[in-house]
Protein backbone atom coordinates (compact mmCIF):
# COMPACT_ATOMS: atom_id res chain seq x y z
CA UNK A 1 0.00 0.00 0.00
CA UNK A 2 2.89 2.45 0.74
CA UNK A 3 4.63 1.51 -2.17
CA UNK A 4 1.75 2.48 -4.25
CA UNK A 5 0.34 5.08 -2.54
CA UNK A 6 4.64 6.99 -3.30
CA UNK A 7 4.61 5.58 -6.67
CA UNK A 8 1.28 7.49 -7.27
CA UNK A 9 2.85 10.24 -6.24
CA UNK A 10 6.21 10.40 -8.32
CA UNK A 11 4.73 9.15 -11.20
CA UNK A 12 3.70 13.02 -12.52
CA UNK A 13 6.73 13.84 -11.52
CA UNK A 14 8.78 11.66 -13.59
CA UNK A 15 6.32 11.88 -16.85
CA UNK A 16 6.59 15.40 -16.78
CA UNK A 17 10.42 15.36 -16.63
CA UNK A 18 10.52 12.53 -19.67
CA UNK A 19 8.42 15.10 -21.77
CA UNK A 20 10.31 17.54 -21.07
CA UNK A 21 7.27 19.80 -19.63
CA UNK A 22 7.90 23.45 -18.68
CA UNK A 23 7.58 23.14 -14.73
CA UNK A 24 6.88 25.78 -12.30
CA UNK A 25 10.66 26.84 -12.49
CA UNK A 26 10.66 27.03 -16.59
CA UNK A 27 11.99 25.02 -19.21
CA UNK A 28 13.17 21.77 -18.02
CA UNK A 29 16.63 20.85 -18.88
CA UNK A 30 18.40 17.76 -18.90
CA UNK A 31 16.91 15.37 -16.67
CA UNK A 32 13.64 17.51 -16.11
CA UNK A 33 15.13 20.07 -13.85
CA UNK A 34 15.17 23.67 -14.66
CA UNK A 35 17.70 24.75 -17.58
CA UNK A 36 20.25 26.69 -16.12
CA UNK A 37 21.78 30.04 -17.21
CA UNK A 38 25.25 30.06 -18.57
CA UNK A 39 28.02 31.00 -15.34
CA UNK A 40 29.05 34.97 -15.30
CA UNK A 41 32.42 35.28 -16.52
CA UNK A 42 34.11 36.32 -13.53
CA UNK A 43 36.05 40.05 -13.55
CA UNK A 44 39.02 41.19 -11.85
CA UNK A 45 38.92 44.49 -9.75
CA UNK A 46 41.68 46.49 -8.65
CA UNK A 47 40.88 49.66 -6.63
CA UNK A 48 43.68 52.18 -7.78
CA UNK A 49 43.82 53.80 -4.49
CA UNK A 50 44.95 50.21 -2.91
CA UNK A 51 48.46 48.89 -3.22
CA UNK A 52 48.21 45.45 -5.88
CA UNK A 53 50.62 42.53 -6.17
CA UNK A 54 51.46 42.33 -9.74
CA UNK A 55 49.70 40.67 -11.69
CA UNK A 56 46.88 39.78 -9.05
CA UNK A 57 43.58 41.64 -8.55
CA UNK A 58 42.48 42.73 -4.89
CA UNK A 59 39.20 40.78 -5.79
CA UNK A 60 37.19 38.91 -8.34
CA UNK A 61 33.51 39.08 -9.48
CA UNK A 62 31.58 36.66 -10.38
CA UNK A 63 28.23 38.33 -11.39
CA UNK A 64 26.84 40.29 -8.31
CA UNK A 65 29.01 38.26 -6.11
CA UNK A 66 32.99 39.72 -5.08
CA UNK A 67 35.79 37.65 -3.11
CA UNK A 68 38.18 39.74 -1.93
CA UNK A 69 41.69 38.51 -0.88
CA UNK A 70 44.22 39.79 1.82
CA UNK A 71 43.57 42.94 2.36
CA UNK A 72 46.47 44.76 4.65
CA UNK A 73 47.37 48.05 6.41
CA UNK A 74 48.94 49.37 3.09
CA UNK A 75 48.30 52.85 1.97
CA UNK A 76 48.41 54.32 -1.70
CA UNK A 77 51.94 54.17 -1.60
CA UNK A 78 52.38 50.85 -0.19
CA UNK A 79 53.59 52.43 3.32
CA UNK A 80 52.45 50.00 5.92
CA UNK A 81 50.51 52.25 8.27
CA UNK A 82 50.41 52.10 12.09
CA UNK A 83 53.29 50.46 13.13
CA UNK A 84 52.38 48.80 16.22
CA UNK A 85 49.43 50.14 16.12
CA UNK A 86 46.71 47.41 16.03
CA UNK A 87 43.18 49.71 15.62
CA UNK A 88 44.97 51.91 13.46
CA UNK A 89 46.36 48.91 11.07
CA UNK A 90 42.49 47.59 11.12
CA UNK A 91 41.26 51.11 10.29
CA UNK A 92 43.58 51.20 7.33
CA UNK A 93 42.62 47.43 6.13
CA UNK A 94 38.54 48.17 6.06
CA UNK A 95 39.43 51.39 4.35
CA UNK A 96 41.38 49.05 1.66
CA UNK A 97 38.10 46.69 1.78
CA UNK A 98 35.69 49.28 1.06
CA UNK A 99 37.54 50.80 -2.08
CA UNK A 100 37.86 47.36 -3.52
CA UNK A 101 34.13 47.40 -2.68
CA UNK A 102 33.22 50.48 -4.43
CA UNK A 103 35.60 49.58 -7.28
CA UNK A 104 33.31 46.34 -7.55
CA UNK A 105 30.45 48.85 -7.97
CA UNK A 106 29.27 48.06 -5.13
CA UNK A 107 29.19 49.92 -1.30
CA UNK A 108 31.37 48.88 1.96
CA UNK A 109 27.82 47.70 3.25
CA UNK A 110 27.86 44.87 0.60
CA UNK A 111 30.43 42.77 2.56
CA UNK A 112 28.37 40.04 3.83
CA UNK A 113 31.53 37.96 5.47
CA UNK A 114 35.29 38.58 6.66
CA UNK A 115 37.21 36.47 7.75
CA UNK A 116 40.37 38.08 9.90
CA UNK A 117 43.56 37.49 10.72
CA UNK A 118 44.97 38.07 13.64
CA UNK A 119 49.08 37.94 14.74
CA UNK A 120 49.45 37.08 17.54
CA UNK A 121 45.02 36.67 18.90
CA UNK A 122 43.86 38.04 22.22
CA UNK A 123 40.44 38.88 23.18
CA UNK A 124 41.38 42.53 23.46
CA UNK A 125 42.55 42.34 19.79
CA UNK A 126 39.10 41.09 19.11
CA UNK A 127 37.27 44.07 20.60
CA UNK A 128 39.57 46.14 18.51
CA UNK A 129 39.41 44.54 15.08
CA UNK A 130 35.15 44.35 16.09
CA UNK A 131 34.67 47.73 16.62
CA UNK A 132 37.17 49.12 13.07
CA UNK A 133 34.76 46.75 11.08
CA UNK A 134 31.58 48.11 12.45
CA UNK A 135 32.83 51.62 11.49
CA UNK A 136 34.22 51.05 8.70
CA UNK A 137 31.50 49.02 6.99
CA UNK A 138 27.61 48.91 8.22
CA UNK A 139 26.82 48.93 11.34
CA UNK A 140 23.39 48.21 10.51
CA UNK A 141 24.04 45.13 8.44
CA UNK A 142 27.08 44.34 9.72
CA UNK A 143 28.99 41.08 7.80
CA UNK A 144 29.10 37.44 9.41
CA UNK A 145 32.88 37.07 10.87
CA UNK A 146 35.34 35.03 11.84
CA UNK A 147 38.66 35.72 13.65
CA UNK A 148 41.57 33.42 13.19
CA UNK A 149 44.85 34.09 15.14
CA UNK A 150 48.02 33.41 13.31
CA UNK A 151 51.90 33.61 14.20
CA UNK A 152 52.91 35.67 11.60
CA UNK A 153 51.11 37.53 8.12
CA UNK A 154 53.07 38.15 5.09
CA UNK A 155 55.09 40.91 5.70
CA UNK A 156 56.66 42.07 9.58
CA UNK A 157 54.90 44.44 11.60
CA UNK A 158 51.65 43.64 9.79
CA UNK A 159 49.20 42.49 12.07
CA UNK A 160 45.82 42.11 10.70
CA UNK A 161 44.50 40.69 7.23
CA UNK A 162 41.15 40.58 5.76
CA UNK A 163 39.63 38.29 3.10
CA UNK A 164 35.78 39.14 2.23
CA UNK A 165 32.77 38.28 0.58
CA UNK A 166 30.45 40.98 -0.70
CA UNK A 167 27.07 40.42 -2.07
CA UNK A 168 26.36 43.48 -4.42
CA UNK A 169 22.60 44.70 -4.38
CA UNK A 170 22.56 45.76 -7.90
CA UNK A 171 25.17 47.18 -10.37
CA UNK A 172 24.19 51.12 -9.28
CA UNK A 173 24.40 51.30 -5.59
CA UNK A 174 22.34 54.33 -3.73
CA UNK A 175 24.02 57.05 -2.07
CA UNK A 176 22.97 56.08 1.30
CA UNK A 177 24.64 52.53 1.35
CA UNK A 178 27.65 54.64 -0.26
CA UNK A 179 28.09 56.32 3.12
CA UNK A 180 28.73 59.37 1.66
CA UNK A 181 26.99 61.96 -0.83
CA UNK A 182 28.07 61.87 -4.36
Amino acid sequence: MRFSLLLALFLPVAAGAQSGQRGRNGPAGQGGFPAASAPATPQQIIAPEVPVLEGLPHAVKVGNTVYVGAMVPLDSAGRLVGVGDLAAQARQAVRNLAAVMRAARGAPGDVIQATIYIRDLTPDKVVIVRNAVLDGLDRATPPALSVIGVSALTEPGIEIMIDAIGQLRSEFPDRSRLGRER
